[in-house]
């Protein structure tokens, strides 16, 4: 059955769980929105945080699991890179809705427990912009919408959906780019292996250059106290 066959008695069950999400979320004193310091956003601008993220949990709970782990990720190496409160702030609040954009995948591909075809993965990839589209919509959160729609891009231009290359790739969205890929590489799931911290730490750096900042590699290895055999020369 697709979306459009669904009964009215499901669409309602649908919201009736995400209304209980979000308010086990609004209660839940640990929840990822706390990382946030209450300072740098309104109690409503909060509200919509968590009721985003919880859009994303009821279409597949793996996805807010890693985006917290991406956020918590993505806070030490822009403390790492010496970034700002308020821009470590922004970059916590893109990493916990980078995958918003996936609201709009189909949850045939979204599950898919293997590798998806070319169409399959050229419809995924859209996730990004539409992603920053949804954010965009609120006034708040706009700082957050280069961020999103840039985190796939590459640092040698090939990534997407702009192709930017290097510094020309927002500093956070580089930043949510390796913790994305950190966190996925690390992170069990059924259809792949999970790496090591070393054998991760090691791929990032194997991709510097070509998909990943290499200044903000190295920062994210030494913060986890990882040297890199120039530092051990």
């Amino acid at each position: 059955m697709d979306d459009s066959e669904k009964t009215n008695e499901q669409l309602i069950s649908e919201v009736q769980a995400l209304r209980k999400r979000v308010a086990e979320l609004e209660a839940d004193s640990s929840g990822h929105v706390e990382m946030i310091p209450a300072e740098v956003l309104t109690t409503a601008t909060r509200n919509q945080i968590i009721a985003l993220a919880a859009t994303v949990d009821a279409k597949d709970p793996y996805t807010l699991t890693h985006s917290k782990g991406v956020a918590e990720i993505a806070e030490t190496i822009g403390e790492a890179a010496g970034l700002s409160k308020e821009a470590l702030s922004d970059i916590r609040a893109a990493a916990l809705l980078h995958d918003i954009g996936k609201l709009g995948v189909p949850d045939a591909i979204l599950t898919k427990p293997d590798n998806l075809s070319g169409a399959e993965w050229a419809i995924m990839q859209k996730h990004a912009a539409e992603g920053a589209r949804i954010v965009g919509f609120v006034a708040e959160l706009a700082p957050l919408v280069p961020l999103i729609r840039h985190h796939h891009e590459r640092y040698d231009g090939t990534g997407y959906p702009d192709g930017l290359k290097g510094e020309a790739i927002p500093l956070g969205a580089r930043i949510l780019c390796i913790a994305d890929a950190y966190d996925t590489m690390t992170t069990p799931r059924g259809y792949r292996e999970v790496l090591s911290q070393e054998d991760a730490l090691e791929e990032l750096r194997w991709c510097s250059d070509k998909q990943f900042d290499p200044g903000l590699v190295e920062a994210f290895c030494r913060a986890v106290g990882v040297a890199s055999d120039e530092d051990d020369d």
